[in-house]
């Protein structure tokens, strides 16, 4: 039975493929519901395709090949179109035609992150730099909020703090420090508290729901990281 169903984790990640390349092209049409529940599936595909892939006993290289390039569609191409759009939206109209085409950054710099991530073995339970679906969720909140109706365009503040996430998804994407998988490898106090802290932390800056403020997510998951990392190993 197992062996007639090996070719569903491959059909998984297409799907993601698939489904993000749909969400680019339709990201001006679709209400913002409809947007963000179609990320919501990418995540939940990208995820389920490797669990059954492991399950089926069906991991192989094409597997890994064809989830890196599916996560360079959902997780690339679809953030950086996001960026763009809320870039457009924030910045004055006489720079958004120019300086809206930085939020593309993300897209060269998701590859990036996805070719060093299928050299590097020691990646399994954590990762050194922004995992590519975690900066997609980040962009589809910031997304979310700035197509908000509380949303007031025109202010400087939030063409900032627009740049501002940019600048630091395009860094954290690649970044040379050791951030943790929120898919915990073990439920105890020691190892779950300060993920716990940055979910607490992430968790109020989204209920305040003010998109000006959204950018303290990254350092605040790398200083969750940090003090992570640095405390002592349970003997």
């Amino acid at each position: 039975m197992k062996h007639r169903l090996r070719w569903l984790p491959n059909a998984l990640t297409l799907g993601n493929a698939t489904l993000g390349g749909l969400t680019v092209a339709h990201l001006h049409t679709w209400t913002e519901i409809q947007v963000v529940l179609a990320i919501g599936v990418c995540l939940l595909l990208d995820f389920f395709d490797g669990a059954l892939a492991r399950l089926l006993n069906a991991s192989g290289p094409l597997g890994k090949q064809l989830d890196s390039l599916a996560d360079v569609i959902s997780f690339g191409f679809l953030p950086a179109a996001m960026a763009v759009q809320v870039l457009e939206q924030v910045l004055p109209v006489e720079l958004a035609p120019q300086v809206s085409y930085l939020g593309w950054l993300i897209l060269p710099a998701s590859a990036l992150r996805l070719g060093r991530f299928n050299l590097d073995e020691d990646q399994r339970h954590d990762f050194k730099g922004l995992p590519t679906p975690a900066n997609a969720l980040f962009w589809a909140l910031l997304w979310w909020n700035f197509n908000s109706p509380n949303f007031i365009p025109g202010q400087t503040l939030m063409a900032w703090s627009a740049l501002l996430a940019l600048a630091l998804s395009v860094y954290f994407l690649n970044a040379p420090f050791w951030l943790f998988s929120l898919k915990s490898v073990g439920l105890t106090w020691k190892n779950m508290r300060f993920r716990l802290l940055f979910l607490a932390v992430g968790l109020g800056i989204v209920i305040l729901g003010n998109p000006n403020w959204f950018w303290l997510m990254l350092p605040a998951y790398a200083l969750s990281s940090y003090l992570h990392f640095k405390q002592k190993p349970e003997s």
